[in-house]
């Protein structure tokens, strides 16, 4: 016999390899269990979640905080690089350790109601005190009908009465119920210690900027009690504003006090710059520096064009003296000739006299000769005359020599003093220019005190409440449909991937398809649908697949393909074997050999498994004697066999069961006994079925099959797996055993959409 033995592995086990959605719908059928269960598990426990996990409401509010601006344009400039650095530290500062330690005083959050669950605080408590020196722990509170009982959780003997109405105080915490509150049993107040209830503030509090071209501010709180959340929203803005604006006053206060000081400081710097001023002015005598400069370069330009001329006409006339003492004549006329002597008086005259001098000599020479008396005596007062006019020009020579060194002597003084006018200029500028900028600060710190004063009264307007929080309507945890139905969306996705898991590593045989992949040399005889029979121990019982059924027809198919198997040679000695226990070998035995009996045929099953053997169990016979004993020669073939009376239909069918377990059943099998057995069942039976063990177990099947016209091995889908078929294939074939064919036994007609269309064909014939 030739076949092909080779391991079942995932890749020819699924032959061919299907598509995504194939191998999804395969895994669905076969493994419905898990897209099925665990989705309702899920949901399920999402529902026992969403019942007992308390609800999460969430408040939040909006604050606009405008950046403070800076006088100077260039500070601005560079608040404006670093965009957003105010508001950034505000935030910082909201969720400070400062800032959740005023809230939580304020609010008593280190309270909250543990029972009734639930529940609002406010609804029960009027007013609640729980500061910092409060004691950690969870208090019982009872209302009575004569009073209140407060007890803590863990003694509860040691009970506090009060009164109805009266002020509950115990262990630091300050409480006033409520009307609502004397309606319940029972009260349950948790105080968790101050730092817990300042870190879970800060963990809870969230501080954001939406958006950071706006400047505002989102503050949002999450808590199980809707009212309180509210109000920690609330209560950190207003302690926002309210620290803020204190901030801004003190800082305004302070302001006012230093900028007086400095007020107080520059009114005396600039009284003692106004006195050093108007001093050096008067002690030099400075009215307007400009206008005295001005007038003194005026009488310096005037000064130097008189001496220009002085020293000009000085030069001229010491040219005009110099040339006419040199003259021969001695005579002094071109010096009557210069104008400054031509029109002095004393010049005029002297130029009159010496012309009259000169005509009278002029006529005296006409009537005589120069050596006359009364001629000499007239060239005398001629040159007498001459001399007193150069003594004239002499002296005014003189005068101008005069005029000029003086106004040489003015000229140098007024240099002097213009060379000192830039630094008196600068001198006066100093002393004006720190009075006018002591002036103008103390103009400035007066302005600065004003507003100092109006900021000090007025509020803070940069700091605004855009959005204030208000009781939310709804919890934003747990969302009950979203959970669920994301509850259901993840069974099923865990599901599916579980069931595409399971079906990805299961290595058992499941189809026809994949058997013959499996064994390809070798027909598959009958497909088995699953039959409902009753189970012992968990396993089910063999038993006779009754009626117009799948099963039934599918053994009436086995019957018919046996008859075909080998024309040529008639198969009369049968083993039916499995590669491992549980395949149901002996269901398929017990109803091929009913089948076969229904027939006509006469038939002997033989329970051949003398270790486990249980087939007599099935038709209610006793155990013994049987195959053992035959073989052992303790009994013979006609005393061992049972008659058993088929149902339904008028047939029987003759039994051997396995008899008493022997010590060695492999020797028994093996020995010539065997062959003898199976010789009497040839003689005396048409067909002989030998319900053999497991083959991966013991060698019974295959010792049995040397002698057998036959083998015929029964698959179980989805519990035989690919191996251990290819293991005890091998093992027949190591003894040259013949095998007729594979049996697929126990297919789930509904988990296996191919044979599906079976189930439903035989199930109405049934019905009707």
């Amino acid at each position: 016999m030739q076949h092909a033995n080779r391991p079942l592995t995932n890749g020819n086990l699924r032959g061919g390899g299907p598509g995504p959605l194939e191998t999804l719908h395969r895994a669905v059928r076969r493994h419905w269990v898990f897209p099925v269960v665990l989705p309702v598990l899920l949901i399920a426990g999402t529902a026992a979640a969403l019942y007992f996990v308390p609800r999460t409401y969430e408040a939040n509010a909006q604050l606009r905080i405008d950046q403070r601006r800076s006088n100077l344009a260039v500070l601005d400039a560079l608040q404006s690089i670093s965009s957003g650095s105010e508001i950034e530290t505000e935030m910082v500062v909201l969720r400070s350790r400062t800032m959740a330690e005023s809230v939580v005083d304020t609010l008593s959050l280190r309270a909250s109601l543990a029972a009734p669950r639930g529940e609002q605080r406010s609804r029960h408590f009027e007013r609640l005190r729980a500061g910092p020196g409060a004691a950690t722990g969870e208090w019982l509170i009872r209302p009575r009908a004569d009073g209140i009982e407060v007890a803590p959780a863990k003694q509860p003997g040691e009970l506090k009465r009060f009164g109805r109405g009266e002020t509950l105080r115990f262990g630091g915490v300050e409480a006033v119920l409520t009307r609502d509150a004397l309606e319940v049993d029972e009260l349950r107040l948790e105080v968790e210690p101050y730092a817990d209830a300042v870190r879970r503030f800060q963990r809870t509090l969230t501080v954001a900027r939406p958006n950071r071209e706006a400047d505002v501010v989102r503050i949002e709180y999450t808590g199980t009690d809707s009212v309180v959340v509210r109000d920690v929203v609330n209560t950190v803005v207003q302690h926002f504003i309210r620290r803020r604006q204190h901030e801004q006053s003190t800082e305004a206060v302070n302001m006012v006090g230093f900028l007086n000081e400095q007020i107080d400081t520059l009114t005396f710097q600039l009284t003692t710059a106004e006195e050093a001023l108007r001093d050096y002015s008067e002690s030099s005598g400075i009215i307007s520096m400009s206008a005295q400069a001005d007038s003194w370069v005026t009488r310096l330009a005037d000064l130097k064009a008189r001496r220009d001329v002085a020293d000009a006409e000085r030069r001229a006339l010491r040219a005009v003296v110099a040339g006419d003492g040199a003259a021969t004549s001695g005579s002094y006329r071109n010096i009557v000739g210069f104008p400054s002597i031509l029109t002095s008086p004393s010049g005029s005259e002297l130029l009159r006299a010496l012309n009259e001098a000169e005509n009278v000599r002029a006529e005296m020479l006409q009537r005589y000769t120069p050596e006359n008396e009364e001629v000499r005596l007239q060239s005398e007062r001629i040159a007498e005359l001459e001399d007193q006019l150069r003594g004239v020009a002499m002296s005014y020579l003189n005068g101008l020599n005069e005029t000029v060194a003086s106004l040489d002597n003015l000229l140098a003084g007024y240099s002097d003093e213009l060379r000192q006018i830039p630094d008196q200029e600068i001198r006066l500028a100093r002393l004006r220019r720190q009075a006018d900028v002591l002036e103008e600060i103390h103009t400035l710190l007066q302005t600065r005190v004003k507003e100092a004063e109006i900021a000090a009264a007025v509020h803070d307007a940069s700091v605004r409440v855009v959005d204030p929080a208000i009781v939310p309507a709804r919890p934003i945890r747990p969302r009950p449909k979203l959970s669920l139905a994301f509850a259901t969306v993840l069974g099923l996705g865990l599901g599916l991937a579980g069931a595409v898991l399971r079906d990805h590593a299961d290595r058992t045989v499941r189809t026809r398809e994949e058997l013959q992949q499996t064994q390809p040399g070798l027909p598959i005889l009958s497909v088995i649908p699953r039959a409902r029979t009753a189970r012992a121990n968990g396993v089910s019982r063999v038993g006779v697949v009754e009626g117009e059924s799948a099963s039934a027809e599918a053994y009436r198919q086995l019957r018919t393909n046996l008859t075909f198997a080998r024309p040529d040679m008639p198969q009369q000695v049968l083993v039916m074997t499995s590669p491992t226990p549980g395949d149901g070998k002996s269901m398929t035995s017990t109803n091929l050999a009913a089948t076969l009996a229904q027939q006509g045929a006469r038939c002997i099953l033989i329970d051949a498994d003398m270790r486990r053997g249980a087939l007599h169990e099935a038709f209610d016979l006793p155990r013994d004697p049987g195959l053992s004993q035959v073989l052992a020669r303790q009994t013979t073939l006609e005393q061992a066999v049972r008659t058993v009376e088929l149902p339904e239909r008028v047939a029987r069918m003759d039994f051997l069961a396995g008899g008493v377990h022997p010590p060695n059943p492999a020797e028994l099998l093996g020995s010539a006994r065997l062959k003898e057995l199976v010789q009497q069942c040839r003689e005396r039976y048409d067909v002989v079925i030998l319900d053999a063990p497991p083959l991966n177990l013991v060698t019974d099947a295959s010792l049995m099959g040397t002698v057998s016209d036959g083998v015929l091995v029964v698959v179980r889908s989805g519990v035989t797996r690919g191996d251990a078929l290819a293991f005890a294939m091998d093992q027949l074939e190591a003894v040259r055993a013949p095998v007729l064919g594979m049996i697929l036994n126990d297919v789930n007609l509904k988990s296996e959409g191919y044979y599906g269309k079976y189930s439903g064909y035989y199930g109405r014939e049934q019905r009707t």
